[in-house]
């Protein structure tokens, strides 16, 4: 696979290396851009962008690294400055995207404490059902010596286990909760390399990585064509911009495919990865060359709906530990109950 830095014209990185050493007032910008964000300044991203700045990294290293990639738009953008109000309200947009704001401790504290304290309410109340109200009954059926069906047995034993091996329990919980987020984190690297398969890909493509990433593609791509990037380079850089591997490796596949095609992508199942509009906007002139504005435009929706979803929250966990603890409540009545119809069957008989 042809790295995206040597198909990219030598003097085109002569000139990004130009605006990166004159980069002394984005830096400032960056800076000023800190102070007025409330842990913008921590951000990870930031920190790489200024340090890139600072040290003059090289142009044929910001168009191979993802990170730098998809920062090239703020540098290219930064450069040639807006015109108008609704030009500086899309710069502004894209800035703090392609950074990406994070929310505050505070915020982010907020979010998680009311999930946080449900978690413990289910913890504390399934302590209290298998500690406390299931050695009762349990007693109460060796008295009888009653019979039990499977799922009261099943009951009795975790209540045993716990009693018995509280540590043991605790870790087995611990190691629920982090077999949980290995499923998480596993899935989302599975959609990222199985997002060719047409119910995946249509599947994830409202989550927020596949909207941010789109949104980093099409800025970047619409930026490097206004910088008279040819086209092929410029959708390679893009792929690579938008940090997901399946954009990736579809974008440096169009790149090459375009090397030895000389028509044009609309309809090509090359393509079909990337949002036909944003397709269509590569030849939306009149004289069929690339539409900056368009693309400028389609990325100002992609940051728009990314905005609209909202900071990722804990909400879910609400539901979830309702569903979880209800059903736990009622296997616990049903599987207690059973014996005790059985004991005032042969009580009455």
């Amino acid at each position: 696979m042809t790295h995206p830095s040597l198909t990219v014209p030598q003097p085109i990185l002569d000139r990004i290396d130009a605006l990166i050493q004159d980069s002394g007032s984005l830096q400032a910008c960056l800076k000023a851009a800190g102070e007025q964000w409330p842990g913008l300044s921590r951000s990870d991203v930031v920190q790489r962008f200024r340090s890139a700045l600072e040290k003059g990294t090289p142009a044929r290293d910001w168009v191979s690294d993802p990170s730098l990639a998809s920062l090239l738009p703020v540098l290219i953008r930064y450069h040639q400055p807006p015109t108008d109000d609704v030009s500086r309200a899309e710069f502004s947009l894209m800035l703090e995207g392609l950074i990406g704001k994070k929310p505050s401790a505070s915020a982010w504290l907020r979010s998680i404490s009311y999930p946080f304290v449900l978690v413990i309410a289910v913890l504390i109340v399934t302590g209290v059902l298998l500690g406390v109200a299931v050695p009762v009954y349990s007693s109460m059926f060796d008295e009888f010596a009653l019979r039990t069906p499977t799922s009261t047995r099943m009951l009795i034993f975790l209540s045993n286990s716990m009693l018995m091996h509280p540590v043991g329990l605790l870790f087995a919980v611990l190691g629920s909760i982090a077999l949980a987020c290995a499923v998480v984190l596993g899935g989302r690297w599975l959609l990222d390399r199985f997002q060719w398969i047409a119910s995946i890909g249509t599947w994830s493509m409202g989550s927020r990585g596949n909207l941010s990433a789109m949104a980093r593609w099409v800025s970047t791509l619409a930026e490097l064509l206004n910088f008279d990037v040819p086209l092929g380079p410029a959708i390679a850089v893009a792929g690579v911009a938008s940090r997901k591997p399946f954009y990736r490796d579809q974008s440096q596949r169009i790149a090459t495919w375009m090397e030895s095609h000389s028509g044009g992508l609309t309809g090509e199942s090359i393509a079909r990865a990337f949002s036909p509009v944003a397709i269509s906007a590569l030849y939306g002139t009149a004289d069929g060359k690339p539409s900056v504005s368009a693309l400028r435009g389609i990325a100002g929706m992609y940051w728009e709906r990314l905005q609209g979803r909202g900071q990722r929250d804990f909400s879910w966990v609400v539901p979830v530990s309702v569903v979880i603890i209800g059903g736990f409540v009622a296997f616990v009545v049903v599987a207690l109950l059973m014996p005790m119809v059985s004991l005032i069957t042969s009580l009455s008989g």
